[in-house]
């Protein structure tokens, strides 16, 4: 753990005294942090934890959980690494005035991706309507951004504006959703919204 976490320090600060960093540093410090979270939920033996006032419940199965995703969004950053091909795996790859153009992934996926994953696994690990919100919105906005990655098509950027105005409006209605929730039950935490749904059952 110690040699993984020192590594990602080495990694990150080498971009910072070199200019010929590219974005293949970038998604390898991405894949270390995965791992290093893998080897840490592997190692480490607890039983059910809250944090944050509830707000969020750790046990062995979301553990598991949050590792199979972390290794995917390793396997994810190593097969689609940045293309640096020949002319001929370039071919698909032309601008409106048929010049040929490199295709290569921007140093920011791998720090995007780092908090889409991050927001999908405070979702498996929340125990609140209020966490769960606002890990959906974390992730949202690294997608937002991930749809958008390919400034040099205009597609890209339609489609990263649609999913942006549709994330908004739907953000709406989940907030909607649960200020009616809390209007009927008092609180937005699963343990009494799942008494108050008892109590209801049995004087009914």
């Amino acid at each position: 753990i110690l040699g993984i976490i020192s590594t990602v320090v080495w990694l990150a600060i080498v971009p910072f005294f070199s200019s010929t960093v590219s974005s293949v540093h970038y998604s390898r410090i991405a894949v270390m942090v995965f791992l290093l979270c893998v080897a840490l939920g592997t190692f480490i033996n607890i039983e059910t934890v809250e944090l944050y006032h509830s707000l969020f419940n750790y046990s062995p199965f979301s553990i598991i959980i949050d590792s199979l995703l972390y290794i995917i969004a390793a396997l994810v950053l190593v097969c689609f690494s940045p293309i640096r091909g020949s002319r001929t795996n370039l071919k698909h790859s032309e601008n409106i005035y048929g010049e040929y153009v490199a295709i290569e992934t921007k140093s920011e996926y791998g720090l995007i991706l780092i908090f889409s994953i991050l927001g999908a696994s405070l979702i498996i690990s929340a125990s609140d309507l209020i966490s769960i919100y606002v890990a959906l919105e974390l992730q949202s906005f690294g997608l937002y951004l991930l749809a958008c990655l390919r400034t040099d098509q205009a597609g890209s950027t339609h489609a990263s504006l649609k999913y942006f105005l549709l994330g908004a409006i739907s953000s709406a209605f989940i907030l909607l959703g649960i200020s009616i929730i809390y209007q009927e039950v008092g609180s937005t935490g699963f343990q009494n919204i799942t008494s108050f749904l008892q109590v209801s059952f049995i004087e009914g």
